[in-house]
Formats: structure tokens, sequence, C-alpha cells
């Protein structure tokens, strides 16, 4: 839901080589979708025939997850890009080192 999977790896190599933060968020965020839709197409090949999957799911993608996840996270991009260039590039690094250290729960 963080949307920063590819973004853990993207976005400090891009600063180390002198890319704004404020772009390599941006650049990172792009490569994300890259990553997303081989990553989905894989999910739906393993999971494919599998009896013990969630109704409404293909493979191992739920299609009520994507119902309800992609439109809120589509919608809210521009409010999430707003606040982003709101934040101080000191800022903007902390909160993304403050979500990369987050522990998953569970």
């Amino acid at each position: 839901m963080m949307g920063i999977g590819g973004g853990t790896l993207c976005v400090p190599f891009f600063n180390a080589f002198g890319f704004p933060v404020h772009r390599a968020v941006g650049t990172a965020a792009a490569i994300g979708l890259i990553i997303a839709v081989p990553a989905a197409l894989g999910f739906i090949v393993t999971g494919w025939g599998i009896a013990a999957l969630p109704e409404a799911s293909v493979g191992h993608v739920n299609l009520l997850g994507l119902v309800l996840i992609a439109p809120f996270t589509t919608l809210t991009a521009p409010l999430r890009v707003r606040l982003a260039h709101r934040l101080s590039p000191r800022t903007l690094k902390l909160a993304f080192a403050f979500f990369c250290l987050q522990r998953p729960s569970g």
C-alpha cells in the first residue's frame, strides 16, 4: 500500500548519484509500474489453478482487492504528489527512511 517496493532500492540509489530526493521518489514511482505489471502477471501464472484461493482471485491476484485499491491509489496520487512537493528535501528523506524501517506486522 505504501508503494515503496522498488523505491526502497531506487530512491537511495538515485539520491546517491545526485538526483534531488523529489526527483528520485518520482522516478522510483515510475519504475514501480514497470516492476508491478510483470510481478502481477507472475502472481497470476504461479497461482493459476490453485483451488484453495479466495473467491474472485485470478491466480494469486485477488480482483476484489484490485477493484478496491487501484481506484483509491489513482485518485489520491495527485494529493500525495502535492504533499511530497510541500515537504523540504530533508523532511521527505526522513519520512521515506521512516517508512522503509517499519517492521511488517504479523
